[in-house]
């Protein structure tokens, strides 16, 4: 493994790895969460459904700002005549992914800029490297979920921060600000990063620019307010909501210890990789510029592990401050590639195996496979689903489906016109699929990633494992596939 420190290795290194955002996007347009179905893609979904004015209505606790983002990419695509609800969706995942890696390995290259040459040039190639193909950026930097989009802001918040750290300049603070700002509009909680802009002004010793932070700081925290009270009539009153609901409902969510996220990102180093003592390495001239890098991933990973409910996409925004902090790591590796070949060839084989699977498994594809055969057969307007669990994404079907949800089959799911489905490894999936009163017309499997996580704890996962679909056997095309 060698990087040469050229601008044409950067270059191809960097537009390999947008190529492959795109096709990730293209490819796997599934559903990471719930609440990447439910609180985006539904009410974006068809574009040609919705407005700016229901978008607002149904704000709830979080901001209508992320969704009309998105309603404006999918809107645009409609008016050059995509009407496909799937195709927009594409789109989408393509426009946010394509902007999240310009954005994101421009914060790279900013944040480097405080390296000596050669060092600069071989940082930002190895740090371009792991931006486009570490295992888990493409996918999870091309969803439409709110943690996904607050990255590339928080990135540049950061970039931004670095910049004002090696020159002085108050211009490159006031922007980190507003970009931070941004970020938190997405996803409330990245605002705690604005503590590590204070420690950051502190630790420099520039006591006149902390009245820059407070008075820009308070500027775009009014900014933000004004966006609220402009769409749904109320200043912050998502925030407000967002707050009430996690101090009322948090007590019952589930909890996990403390030192959940740190193990998260211990393994996402795919260990042993980087266990080593680094010998010769300068930390203070390979981490003293990225000060600011440093100071953003403590607060923000610092206060997540004080909050008892923890999930693991709440980690998506500080992804791309992670493979800033492991760049120098991989860069020594590589200088060293002698010494630390097998180190080398083990992370890059790994991550290899982790990336193939990763941009040719869409998440819950099984789902996306259930919505696919019901667009396809015009005949179906109805869907039931037998059991819990089960999400029949009605979003990516191209016309109005009812679905229907009950505990056990009834008369009503014999009627023709519609399909029964139930999750295929559920006792209620096996006791559907066994009955005579139907014919078995699809048996849609997960990716190969999903269909690990079901072995591993099929109780907990059991919505990511397989659907099979069924019509009523007296009906006529209940044979067809």
């Amino acid at each position: 493994m060698h990087l040469p420190p050229s601008r044409r290795t950067f270059r191809i290194v960097a537009l390999s790895g947008a190529l492959l955002y795109l096709f990730t996007a293209i490819t796997t347009p599934g559903i990471i969460a719930i609440d990447d179905y439910a609180d985006v893609m539904s009410r974006i979904l068809p574009a040609q459904d919705h407005s700016v004015e229901e978008i607002a209505a149904k704000a709830g606790f979080r901001s209508p700002f992320t969704n009309l983002t998105q309603l404006a990419i999918v809107k645009t695509a409609y008016a050059m005549g995509v009407t496909h609800p799937l195709t927009q969706l594409r789109i989408d995942l393509a426009v946010i992914g394509l902007f999240s890696f310009c954005v994101i390995l421009w914060a790279g290259v900013t944040m480097f800029a405080g390296y000596p040459e050669p060092d600069r040039s071989r940082h930002r190639v190895v740090f371009a490297g792991l931006l486009g193909f570490y295992f888990a950026a493409s996918l999870l930097l091309t969803r439409p979920m709110i943690e996904s989009m607050s990255a590339p802001f928080l990135a540049a918040a950061a970039a931004l921060a670095c910049r004002y750290q090696l020159t002085g300049k108050r211009w490159p603070l006031l922007l980190s600000i507003v970009s931070l700002t941004i970020a938190s509009m997405h996803r409330p909680q990245v605002g705690v990063c604005a503590f590590a802009l204070v420690a950051l002004v502190t630790w420099l010793r520039r006591w006149k620019d902390l009245a820059v932070v407070a008075a820009v700081g308070a500027a775009c925290i009014l900014a933000s307010g004004m966006l609220d009270y402009w769409l749904i009539g109320e200043f912050h009153g998502t925030l407000r909501r967002y707050i009430a609901i996690n101090m009322e409902y948090s007590r019952g969510w589930e909890r996990s210890p403390w030192y959940t996220f740190p193990l998260l990102f211990l393994g996402m180093s795919i260990p042993p990789a980087f266990f080593l003592r680094y010998r010769g390495l300068d930390w203070k001239a390979r981490y003293g510029p990225l000060l600011p890098v440093v100071l953003f991933f403590t607060a923000f990973l610092a206060v997540h592990m004080a909050i008892s409910h923890k999930e693991e996409r709440f980690m998506i925004p500080a992804l791309p401050l992670f493979l800033i902090l492991l760049t120098p790591l991989l860069a020594y590796l590589i200088e060293r590639r002698q010494e630390y070949r097998w180190r080398l060839w083990y992370f890059g084989a790994v991550n290899a195996v982790l990336l193939l699977l990763t941009v040719t498994s869409a998440p819950q594809r099984a789902t996306l496979k259930l919505a696919e055969y019901v667009d396809k057969h015009p005949d179906v307007t109805r869907v039931t689903k037998v059991g819990d669990y089960l999400l029949v994404p009605t979003v990516f079907i191209s016309r109005p489906v009812m679905v229907r949800k009950i505990k056990e089959l009834d008369e009503g799911a014999r009627a023709c016109g519609g399909v029964v489905v139930a999750l295929a490894l559920t006792p209620t999936g096996r006791a559907v699929a066994a009955d005579p009163r139907f014919t078995q017309v699809g048996l849609y499997q997960p990716g190969p990633l999903e269909r690990l996580f079901v072995a591993i704890n099929p109780k907990h996962n059991a919505r990511r494992g397989p659907i099979v679909v069924m019509r009523p056997s007296q009906c006529e095309g209940s044979g067809e596939r």
